[in-house]
């Protein structure tokens, strides 16, 4: 399972035309400017670079160390029967995809269930205007690590809503004179939280599982990522006018508490609640159309019908990099040609 990221993409040859599809990591947009279509071509024949010649090698390197005589690890990608994407097929930018590609993101998603203890308490103690804010950073921010700068921007900012609840995913030191609107708890039950009546805005890193929680419950989103995935994500969100998106660089007390003030603009809720129904509206669980795909492929072993003939193709055929020099040489003896003829006649 994967996002369907533009080496993966390649992996099942599902087009990923660099003119309107952002790579991964340039922070863009499919809106593009000149410029930028210019540096998502660069991007794009970098990544795909990189795959081929430095990841892939490795990969084979270990493959061989352990399974001798195993296919490489570009057969093994290629060949899948199936490709199952780890996102919603609303949720990415518009893009044209092959008949085995499966989107699947959303799998875990649930209903909530009651929170119950000191949690229930204290998010049900919060006024109905202002509700709780969720703090997440899931697996990937340890907080015994982080600067004590980035505490203290969460904490001034605590101090400085003091009629909102916040609820903090802090694994961290103990700290001392915590404000009494935070609940702070080295684990949480995210979705429960996500899908509690008073639950108004979600502070996540921009995990892929965590951005996907919040639209399908609905939340407007402020991402404050830590990863380049992460702020592809975010990204999603913040381009449909379903939340905010604050960069590594320019996080800061006042930055959060700008976003966490524009937020409460009823437009982001209404656009999350567009896109948490377009999301939902299918006529099956992304877990049971999982599960008829792995079920289908078991039964029927290949799926030929569900390949292109661009799996025979390298990447100058792929490209027609061969038609086109063969067309601008052909071109180019023509003119030649006629060039020799009149400078003949008229000499």
């Amino acid at each position: 399972m994967t996002g369907m990221r533009t080496e993966s993409a390649w992996a099942n040859q599902s087009p990923s035309p660099p003119s309107y599809l952002p790579v991964a990591g340039t922070k863009l947009t499919d809106d593009l400017t000149f410029v930028e279509r210019t540096f998502n071509l660069a991007s794009y024949l970098r990544a795909l670079y990189i795959h081929q010649h430095l990841v892939l090698p490795r990969i084979d390197a270990v493959f061989q160390k352990h399974y001798p005589g195993v296919a490489t690890a570009f057969d093994i990608e290629r060949n899948a029967s199936i490709n199952f994407v780890n996102n919603p097929p609303i949720f990415d930018f518009a893009r044209p995809y092959m008949p085995r590609v499966n989107f699947v993101g959303g799998l875990h998603c649930r209903n909530a269930t009651d929170l119950g203890g000191d949690l229930k308490r204290f998010v049900e103690a919060a006024n109905d205007a202002d509700g709780f804010v969720l703090i997440t950073t899931g697996s990937t921010a340890q907080w015994s690590r982080a600067p004590e700068r980035v505490k203290d921007i969460y904490l001034e900012t605590f101090r400085a809503l003091p009629t909102v609840r916040f609820v903090w995913q802090y694994d961290g030191q103990p700290i001392e004179h915590l404000p009494k609107n935070v609940f702070v708890q080295p684990w949480l039950p995210q979705q429960d939280l996500l899908g509690h009546p008073k639950c108004r805005v979600h502070v996540s890193h921009g995990g892929t599982n965590s951005v996907i929680e919040s639209v399908w419950h609905g939340v407007p989103t402020i991402g404050v990522p830590l990863t380049v995935a992460g702020h592809d994500n975010v990204l999603r969100i913040s381009a449909r006018g379903a939340g905010l998106l604050i960069p590594k660089k320019e996080f800061s007390k006042s930055s959060l508490v700008k976003a966490l003030k524009e937020i409460r603009d009823k437009k982001y809720k209404e656009e999350m609640l567009v896109f948490q129904d377009m999301v939902r509206d299918v006529p099956y669980t992304e877990l049971t159309h999982a599960a008829f795909w792995v079920e289908f492929i078991e039964r029927h072993q290949e799926v030929p019908h569900a390949r292109s003939g661009a799996d025979k193709l390298n990447v100058f055929q792929y490209f027609l990099v061969d038609v086109i020099v063969f067309m601008l040489s052909v071109l180019l003896l023509i003119f030649s040609t006629i060039y020799f003829i009149i400078r003949t006649i008229f000499r």
